[in-house]
């Protein structure tokens, strides 16, 4: 996506946190050994925020990740 950011195509699972009084937060995220099930090497990857009340962020901007060979 030119301008950076993406919608969800495939749901790979959730994670429960808490972030700093700032909103940050640092975590690790596991995925399946191919997630998109394809044998693809390497895919862009999202994430949103969902607060205590549901309310859901947008989607952040896409990072390509690619498998360890």
């Amino acid at each position: 996506n030119v301008a950076g950011f993406a919608e969800g195509e495939v749901y790979l699972g959730s994670q429960t946190v808490t972030t700093d009084p700032t909103g940050n937060i640092s975590f690790t995220f596991s995925t399946p050994a191919d997630p998109l099930g394809d044998g693809s090497t390497s895919a862009y990857f999202t994430a949103t925020a969902t607060n205590a009340s549901g309310q859901t962020s947008e989607f952040s901007s896409a990072l390509l990740l690619t498998r360890a060979q």
